[in-house]
């Protein structure tokens, strides 16, 4: 695209990411490939200046970790890491927690919200609003009651 004169969108970038998450890689070389890629495309998205990442960016960055990293600890890490870029950068929707949710163990999930409520149940308004001040769903006002703690 960009040898054709054509900047690519942030849209772009985020179904080029989903390529990566959702490649049928069928040996470990062609993971490894796609989460190369998947790498690559994240920083280049990065340092452009003309978008940012959104939290579609963030929940298909979730399913790479968790579909293409094979090593637990540095899946953990790494989903770890990517989750506070996510806070940082006010991201958090219902679509990052249920992509959170079912990527990572339920003591992790609890652990990165900071929300161990007792009842096995977080909302986006539970959370702290920095949090979400930028998510482009704005979620903050919906209700994410079907994240269960599974024990």
């Amino acid at each position: 695209m960009k040898n054709a004169g054509i900047e690519p969108e942030l849209e772009t970038y985020n179904t080029l990411l989903n390529a990566c998450a959702t490649t049928l890689a069928v040996s470990e070389m062609g993971s490894k490939k796609a989460l190369v890629i998947a790498i690559e495309l994240f920083r280049i998205l990065r340092s452009g200046d003309s978008f940012t990442p959104n939290s579609t960016t963030y929940s298909t960055l979730f399913k790479i970790c968790d579909r293409l990293i094979k090593d637990p600890e540095e899946k953990k890490q790494t989903i770890e890491k990517t989750f506070e870029k996510c806070c940082m950068n006010g991201q958090v929707d219902r679509g990052v927690l249920n992509t959170l949710r079912w990527t990572v163990p339920g003591e992790i999930f609890w652990r990165l919200i900071d929300e161990p409520d007792g009842r096995g149940h977080v909302r986006v308004d539970d959370l702290p609003p920095e949090w979400s001040r930028k998510s482009n769903r704005n979620s903050r006002n919906l209700n994410s009651n079907n994240l269960k703690h599974s024990t």
